[in-house]
């Protein structure tokens, strides 16, 4: 379910308000969960009512898919200088046939809070570049829809002309 103050931001942004994008990594191969965020100085939010914070590391927001015949709803994320621990940890999950790696997006609109949006993949491939780690990831229950499936426009926020 999106709140409405979600729908708010994403129709009009709020000058006063800016999304904090999250990503979460876990898997049991790794010797932590790494929780990553782009917004400078870091981050901390509330993952299931547990503080957690969110390391500043230069990664890149989810980028989504088009409209495909598979049913499925695959999706890249960039995770730049990556480092070599991080790397070693990536290679020692992938060799883990039976356990995909879980990424978790989250986006915050309030420091301390809940997440206003949460949104789990299992990675399926990963690409180790010299300077950034891309992930593939998908989501199989989406049954093909294009993303966002709500759409923002006036018929359903009211005074919303652009």
């Amino acid at each position: 379910m999106v709140s409405d103050r979600l729908k708010t931001y994403r129709a009009s942004a709020p000058a006063d308000e800016e999304g904090r994008i999250c990503l979460s990594l876990t898997h049991s191969a790794f010797s932590e969960d790494y929780h990553f965020t782009p917004f400078k100085g870091g981050f901390t939010g509330l993952i299931g009512g547990v503080s957690t914070d969110f390391e500043e590391y230069p990664v890149s927001p989810p980028r989504l898919p088009p409209k495909n015949t598979s049913g499925r709803y695959d999706m890249e994320v960039d995770l730049w200088n990556s480092g070599p621990a991080f790397v070693a940890e990536l290679q020692a999950a992938a060799a883990v046939p039976d356990e995909q790696i879980e990424v978790t997006y989250r986006l915050y609109l309030d420091a301390g809070a809940e997440p206003e949006e949460e949104l789990t993949f299992s990675v399926t491939s990963v690409a180790l570049l010299d300077e950034a780690v891309t992930a593939q990831s998908s989501r199989g229950d989406i049954l093909n829809k294009l993303f966002p499936s709500l759409r923002y426009g006036t018929d359903t926020f009211v005074g919303v002309s652009r």
